[in-house]
């Protein structure tokens, strides 16, 4: 689990406006950036939009 704060939640609306993500996946991606993380399981292509992203899809 990983904590969410003020300014994650501010990251996340720039990652918004940014890629036009809604505001979870825009959270999400936040998450992600602050942490290093760069690989996403998701089904959801909308996280293809967003640079330096590897998305991993089900098949």
């Amino acid at each position: 689990m990983l904590a969410i704060d003020g300014r994650l939640i501010a990251e996340a609306g720039d990652a918004s406006r940014r890629t036009g993500l809604l505001t979870n996946d825009a959270l999400v991606v936040a998450v992600m950036q602050r942490h290093g993380l760069t690989h996403l399981a998701s089904h959801d292509a909308d996280f293809d939009r967003v640079p330096g992203l590897t998305r991993y899809a089900p098949t």
